[in-house]
């Protein structure tokens, strides 16, 4: 296989050699995938199984492909260099939020009306029994129940295997389903 750098002065003969196959389309790479790999039509479980596998090699890959990526276009922009062919273009989306300080100096009264923590950052700063207990405080004994959680890490933490053993309940939850052969021997 040719592994030789692909310059703008070589890319015409590349593209022109057996050597570069380049894909553009999705579509492309799923043929270059199947006219090696064919579905078989025999029966649907022989093509869920197909499927199954091809699933699992694209997770694989994809996977693969994104660390590659992403170490690549962070070295490209680390090395800030400039290529006649090609060019890194940003993608971004708005992101809106609110001048915090702008607001409480010119708007206060609506700012104390509308300011508020995240819940994830008062269970930091406060501390999840703390947070509990505030709750339980403003809702009621009764009430508070219908939101009560324990991890299993903190009972594991905290107890005697043996004790624990008996708290954590775990139950099968289908994620996911698996297409395999059968043992026929």
């Amino acid at each position: 296989m040719n592994t030789e750098q692909i310059t703008p002065e070589n890319l015409e003969a590349a593209n022109a050699s057996d050597n570069l196959v380049v894909y553009h389309t999705p579509q492309d790479f799923l043929d270059a995938i199947t006219s090696k790999y064919p579905c078989p039509a025999l029966s649907s479980h022989e093509r869920a199984y197909w499927l199954y596998q091809c699933r699992e090699a694209a997770r694989w890959i994809a996977g693969f492909i994104n660390e590659e990526y992403r170490k690549e276009i962070s070295s490209l922009i680390e090395q800030n260099t400039a290529s006649k062919l090609y060019e890194i273009i940003s993608i971004e989306r708005p992101e809106s939020r609110v001048n915090i300080s702008l607001m409480r100096q010119k708007y206060p009264e609506l700012f104390e009306e509308l300011v508020s923590i995240k819940a994830s950052d008062a269970a930091k700063i406060l501390g999840k029994k703390t947070l509990y207990n505030l709750v339980k405080e403003k809702i009621g004994d009764k009430e508070i129940r219908n939101f009560e959680y324990v991890t299993v890490g903190d009972v594991a933490r905290t107890m005697l295997a043996e004790d624990a053993a008996e708290l954590i309940e775990t139950r099968m939850k289908t994620t996911d389903w698996v297409v395999q052969e059968k043992d026929t021997s």
